[in-house]
């Protein structure tokens, strides 16, 4: 419904999906073909997901980038500080449990 409601307007020539977890996954499985060829890319938050560099299925042919969000920004000084963001937050300790064992 979705897909037939909204997605195939002719004003959604391109679009990205949010999330390269399960759910966005999902999305892309159920999607059509026609409308399969339009998606940009897959944008996350999650290091881990979008160091993978791309979500691919190989029973249904499909290979789609992962990003991070920021490099969708328009705007140079607000893209450039949210990537900076993101830069020290995937290489912080903070929030990481130090699995070491304390002496």
């Amino acid at each position: 419904a979705f897909e037939r409601s909204i997605l195939q307007q002719s004003r959604w020539n391109k679009f990205v999906i949010w999330g390269a977890g399960r759910d966005g996954k999902d999305f892309v499985k159920n999607m059509s073909s026609s409308l399969l060829s339009r998606v940009v890319c897959m944008v996350d938050v999650d290091p881990k997901k979008i160091e993978t560099g791309y979500y691919i299925n190989k029973e249904e042919n499909i290979r789609i980038p992962i990003i991070h969000f920021s490099l969708l920004i328009q705007d140079d000084t607000i893209r450039h500080q949210m990537q900076q963001d993101y830069y020290n937050q995937i290489h912080s300790d903070i929030g990481r449990i130090n699995k070491k064992k304390r002496k």
